[in-house]
């Protein structure tokens, strides 16, 4: 099983970061303008569970496609997504998103993904192979500057009304 986590300090309130990710097919490219394609909602709202998010991004030189469904949602504190089938199949990009409050216009933003399979012998040979195909560094880099680029953007744009 792999795993991945990123923390950083968003200079802004939760209710804005939450707002950011549920509204993410609108601020996907604002996000990483280098290696974001597209994000589309294609059922429900991101703001409720069972939406489904469809997006496309380059991580280093992997393109990661996927096809994902929202599987826990609490508003301005957490966000979590399961990819759907087929993607499921290849346990590769579930995730998640904690907004924890640090002050009134201060927030942590613990972002986690996760792939691979948590079984004996075959788990670790899979995790070594996904790494041979797309560099852990990274995905590491990728979710560092997400974070940074939220950070930014929240900073610098005025809140909606």
């Amino acid at each position: 099983m792999i795993h991945f986590r990123d923390e950083t300090i968003i200079e802004s309130p939760p209710e804005r970061v939450f707002y950011f990710l549920t509204h993410i097919n609108k601020l996907y490219k604002i996000w990483h303008p280098r290696d974001h394609v597209f994000c589309h909602v294609l059922s429900g709202s991101m703001e409720k569970e069972n939406s489904i998010i469809h997006f496309f991004e380059w991580v280093g030189k992997f393109p990661l496609y996927l096809i994902a469904q929202t599987v826990k949602v609490k508003r301005n504190c957490y966000l979590e997504y399961v990819p759907v089938f087929p993607f499921s199949l290849l346990r590769l990009g579930s995730g998640s998103f904690v907004i924890e409050k640090v002050s009134k216009n201060k927030c942590k933003l613990i972002a986690s993904a996760d792939g691979g399979y948590n079984l004996p012998i075959v788990g670790p040979f899979l995790d070594f192979v996904a790494q041979k195909i797309i560099s852990f560094d990274a995905i590491r880099k990728h979710m560092k500057e997400e974070g940074e680029n939220l950070n930014n953007y929240l900073r610098l744009t005025p809140a909606p009304v």
